[in-house]
């Protein structure tokens, strides 16, 4: 399936779409917290929670991938 990405293929990978994004404050983590509240990460790209960020990305847009070649594949034909 995927490879797993190294250190400076993370941070490239945030530092372009911050920057394509014009981001430059807090990172947007993909949880929230148990009062629904939406989760901020002060970070230079390293570290854990930044690591954890990203591989949970990685998940939800290959599980969101894989929700969209089953939608094409369950509609009927044109």
């Amino acid at each position: 399936m995927n490879q797993p990405r190294s250190d400076a293929d993370r941070m490239r990978r945030r530092d372009l779409h911050d920057a394509a994004a014009g981001l430059t404050g807090p990172r947007l983590l993909p949880w929230t917290t148990p009062e629904g509240k939406l989760c901020y990460l002060s970070t230079d790209g390293r570290g854990y929670l930044a690591n954890l960020a990203d591989n949970i990305e990685s998940v939800q847009i290959g599980m969101g991938k894989e929700l969209l070649e089953y939608a094409r594949d369950a509609r009927p034909p044109a």
